[in-house]
């Protein structure tokens, strides 16, 4: 190594890049550095000092005139990296943001806990960037519904969207973003969101929804389960029979109960698709009820 170190000093045709180079050699850095200022040659400095990593003399050098924006561009990231290496964030942000550098600020807000500045980035970017994915899956991961929403749908993927509202159990939103962006897949958001309030017991709530999800048979054996109820209480005989009636109504969607539907009776589909739920013996209670 050192007989190659010896043939390129013998190439240098100047005295002071000769003894620059032999400062180098032997680690006296700034000696060096300041040998090649001397010979106007502070493209050798800064190219000595990024081979040392010594970021923070080339941001100083590059901004004395020793180099040109990208270059620049360069240093403030690497230092950035150096800095977010060490979990100094704050400092990360700086030499980041000088650099435009929105994929790493990520990062860095996120480690500082700073949404409001995270969320400010989403409008930063343009639309379709993967780094608003990125920013998404950190809201997602926070719990912030609504600031993950914004990200996903300016990043043009509605499903994820839509997945984290389901995820962070944010359903009325899910639906509402669903139906906004016809979403191809509403149908099968909706019948879960129903089995969701059916948890709950709000079965009215799960029957609206399984309409727009063009669930028609649920929709049926909701009402019938809702009818039965009321049935059992014996207080009030209309509400019972509006369910069935409306049960049947539904049930016109089915195949099967189209055959009875066509001999005009919605009573007739109820009694079908009740008998074929519950049972003979309870049609025949239930309809005295009628």
């Amino acid at each position: 190594m050192l007989a190659t170190f010896l043939f390129m000093l013998q190439m240098l045709d100047d005295d002071a890049k000769q003894r620059a180079e032999v400062a180098a050699y032997f680690k006296r850095f700034d000696e060096a550095e300041a040998l090649y200022a001397e010979t106007d040659r502070m493209d050798l400095a800064v190219e000595m000092r990024m081979h040392l990593g010594d970021w923070f003399k080339v941001e100083k050098l590059v901004q004395a005139g020793a180099g040109d924006d990208s270059l620049l561009t360069l240093a403030w990231n690497k230092i950035g990296d150096y800095f977010a290496d060490r979990q100094k964030w704050s400092k990360a942000v700086a030499y980041y943001a000088q650099a435009k550098n929105t994929e790493r600020l990520v990062d860095c807000f996120y480690g500082l806990e700073d949404y409001v500045g995270l969320e400010k980035l989403i409008n930063t970017l343009p639309e379709g960037s993967h780094v608003l994915t990125n920013i998404g899956e950190k809201f997602v991961s926070v719990g912030l519904c609504e600031q993950a929403v914004t990200a996903y749908i300016r990043s043009g993927d509605v499903k994820a969207a839509v997945d984290a509202c389901v995820l962070l159990n944010q359903w009325d939103q899910a639906v509402e973003l669903a139906e906004r962006h016809s979403f191809q897949q509403i149908e099968g958001l909706l019948a879960k969101y129903a089995s969701h309030l059916l948890e709950k017991d709000k079965k009215m709530a799960a029957i609206d929804l399984y309409r727009k999800a063009n669930k028609h048979t649920e929709v049926a054996r909701l009402l019938v389960e809702l009818g039965r109820a009321s049935a059992s209480t014996k207080v009030q005989p209309l509400r019972v029979k509006k369910l069935y009636v409306l049960a049947a109504l539904e049930a016109r969607s089915t195949f099967a109960s189209l055959v009875y539907v066509a001999r005009g009776s919605c009573v007739d589909a109820w009694y079908f698709l009740a008998k074929k739920t519950f049972g003979i013996s309870f049609c025949k209670r239930a309809s005295k009820g009628l």
